[in-house]
């Protein structure tokens, strides 16, 4: 099959069909960039406008008389969360030197014990820490529960039963009793 359509017909061809594909494109993406404005351009302005009622009703409370009034309160509040959340982290750090780092020395000394989580929760009288992590052996979790039962930090050392029926790579979970002293 012979094409008989010159070069320059092909050239002129190739151009015109350029040109089009270029406007079509051009309406196409006009028309997107319109339908955009004129669907946010109403949902900006409710934004600013509830945004300037907010102002609004800020500046409103703030004049109103049992604010000014509650201003001393609200700032008694705050200075007493401040001081709060100092003693927060001091007892938290007390926890941590008086409980945890002596459950991590008995830890490293039994080398067949591995901790996944340590959690712990304070009462008014005492400290309950939860403890998860893999045993090696079931003769080596057996000799870390006695050692935390012989260590008078622990008051009570609680390890379901269950924990010790498997013999190797053992997951076990322990619930260790502590008094709070001088923290």
């Amino acid at each position: 099959m012979i094409n008989l359509v010159s070069q320059q017909l092909k050239k002129k061809n190739a151009a015109q069909y350029f040109w089009r594909l270029g406007t079509v494109s051009v309406l196409i993406a006009g028309t997107f960039l319109l339908l955009g404005i004129v669907l946010l351009v109403p949902s900006y302005f409710i934004a600013a406008e509830k945004q300037n009622t907010e102002v609004v009703r800020a500046a409103e409370l703030q004049n109103d008389e049992a604010f000014q009034e509650n201003k001393e309160l609200s700032a008694l509040v705050e200075s007493t969360k401040k001081q709060l959340g100092r003693f927060d982290k001091v007892q938290t750090f007390n926890i941590t030197q008086k409980f945890i780092e002596p459950l991590l020395s008995h830890i490293n000394s039994a080398n067949n014990i591995q901790l996944d989580h340590i959690s712990y929760r304070t009462d008014e009288s005492e400290v309950i820490m939860s403890i998860q992590g893999v045993a090696q052996t079931r003769d080596g979790l057996l000799s870390f529960v006695e050692t935390l039962k012989s260590d008078e930090l622990f008051t009570k050392v609680n390890v379901p039963v269950s924990s010790f029926v498997q013999n190797n790579n053992i997951d076990f979970q322990a619930v260790l009793h502590s008094t709070i002293k001088d923290i």
